[in-house]
């Protein structure tokens, strides 16, 4: 792969020295600013509980890349990283490539609950014999969120957890309006937030087939799925810019949005209109998917102190801990915390929610992460959502060229990056 032999070849021109106490546990992050201070409360949680485990907790230049490129340097040079965080756009890659330890052996040891975490995340993870490879610190997941004032106005009922895509849309063209008669509308029925890099699955078809040596866009569902998607931009039911999303949804300018749950807790304070989430409806094929992708925890399989490494992600995937990155706004996905977060503990007012009738299905902000798993994604499928996927999303959007003629081709790419 291009980016991997570029990596490689940088090697090849400078030597990295590092040098690190063997005692101390050393965790990289691409995280940096207010978000890293308040990662390091909880890492300050797991020093004040184990002193005799020193660890360095230190930031990548270079966002998720710098991660990666940092995971591949350390494993070149013998160097001293012990934990990253991850992305999952790259995490096949580095589990392909050997990277990364088993952590199956200290799990089944300690007699960790995997049962704790959703199923299709944790699936996410494991080797082809069963290994598990990672653990989650954020996970993406994909809620309905809706504007109960907007609904009401139109006399629309509100949205609830039998829904599909199909009522959806239909209900997003009730929503969708031109309220000052100027020929343009400037009242939307949805907006989606990364459908693009999901909606081939709500047909029930797979990146890459079982075999993983070929595109599942073969499949003539994906035409579909890229069609629909297609259709529900270029009908206008959509906000004409994919980046205004914030500002319409806050500007109750937005019927229906199909976003993160952190999303829309950051959005939250500024919301005037009152809104609550259900699950993300069914798919055309009877069952619901939704976008994953998000930050996990992995050991080197370099590292120095892998035991010491352990111990520290142990801590890190504990209810406890999980809790505090959840009140934190940092991530954590654990049932037991997000249950005691979400449900239990949470406060309106401390999440700038003033309207009490906002957000009273809370459950679905737990119960949704059941539907958000990766599916099989190949080595390089970060670079294909660049080259490939995003590309053609754009001109369905733009409604440049038909389904029919991109799907194919787009196929067709991603099997010769596949065979590479």
């Amino acid at each position: 792969m291009r980016w991997m032999t570029g990596i490689w070849v940088a090697l090849t021109v400078f030597t990295l020295t590092l040098v690190a106490s063997a005692q101390e546990v050393r965790y990289i992050t691409w995280v940096g600013g207010a978000s890293k201070a308040l990662e390091d409360e909880v890492v300050d949680m797991f020093r004040e509980r184990n002193p005799d485990i020193p660890v360095d907790f230190a930031t990548v230049s270079g966002g998720t890349t710098g991660v990666l490129e940092r995971i591949i340097i350390n494993e070149a040079s013998g160097g001293d990283v012990d934990m990253a965080l991850t992305h999952t756009r790259y995490l096949t890659d580095l589990i392909e490539q050997g990277l990364l330890l088993d952590l199956r052996p200290y799990i089944e040891r300690d007699g960790i609950d995997l049962n704790a975490y959703p199923k299709g995340v944790m699936d996410s993870y494991l080797g082809p014999n069963g290994e598990i490879y990672a653990f989650p610190q954020q996970w993406t997941t994909i809620v309905l969120a809706y504007n109960k004032d907007q609904f009401d106005r139109y006399g629309i009922v509100h949205p609830d957890n039998t829904w599909d895509i199909f009522a959806m849309e239909e209900n997003a063209k009730l929503l969708t309006q031109d309220t000052d008669g100027n020929g343009e509308n400037d009242m939307w029925g949805l907006h989606p937030q990364s459908l693009n890099e999901y909606v081939w699955r709500l047909w029930g078809v797979p990146f890459v087939d079982e075999s993983g040596t070929r595109s599942g866009w073969h499949d003539p569902k994906a035409v579909d799925a890229w069609n629909w998607y297609g259709e529900i931009h270029q009908t206008g039911l959509i906000p004409p810019s994919v980046n205004g999303a914030d500002g319409t949804w806050v500007g109750g300018k937005v019927g229906m949005r199909l976003a993160w749950p952190h999303t829309l807790m950051e959005n939250a304070p500024y919301m005037n209109d009152s809104w609550d989430v259900v699950m993300h409806p069914y798919g055309a094929n009877g069952e619901r998917a939704s976008r994953a992708a998000g930050a996990q925890w992995a050991i080197l399989k370099s590292s120095q102190n892998p035991d010491r490494a352990w111990e520290l992600l142990k801590f890190f995937i504990s209810t406890e801990a999980q809790h505090a990155y959840l009140v934190r706004g940092r991530g954590g996905i654990e049932q037991n915390a997000m249950i005691q977060h979400w449900v239990t503990d949470f406060d309106p007012a401390n999440n700038g929610i003033t309207d009490p009738d906002t957000l009273l299905n809370r459950n679905v902000m737990v119960e949704a992460y059941a539907y958000a798993s990766l599916g099989r994604q190949p080595i390089g499928y970060n670079q294909m959502l660049e080259e490939i996927v995003n590309p053609m999303a754009a001109k369905l959007r733009m409604g440049e060229a038909a389904a029919g003629t991109l799907v194919p081709e787009a196929a067709r790419l991603i099997d010769a990056q596949i065979n590479e």
